[in-house]
């Protein structure tokens, strides 16, 4: 509900998220969905939450999206200790 009311004025350009550990996959799922809506936002901080696969690849087909033109214009995304490695971050950078 709170993601959604953020779309309607679309002014949000900054979102820290940060060290929340509740946030599992099914919440990467609405943050994606609100990553590949938003035009305003630049920096997404993500950093401290565990991601498993299911959120990474939520998060990288907003973010693949966006980049096409059809949604988020991020310029920052931080993802400090979120335990990813290898495969994770390719997912994340393709």
């Amino acid at each position: 509900m709170l993601l959604y009311s953020l779309l309607l004025t679309d002014t949000l350009t900054m979102l820290s998220i940060q060290d929340n550990k509740k946030i599992r996959a099914t919440g990467f799922k609405y943050i994606s969905v609100f990553v590949k809506k938003t035009k305003s936002l630049k920096c997404l901080n993500v950093s401290g939450i565990a991601m498993d696969k299911k959120a990474v690849e939520f998060l990288a087909h907003a973010l693949k999206t966006g980049r096409l033109g059809f949604g988020s214009r991020l310029e920052d995304l931080r993802v400090d200790r979120c335990g990813l490695r290898g495969n994770l971050l390719e997912t994340l950078g393709t």
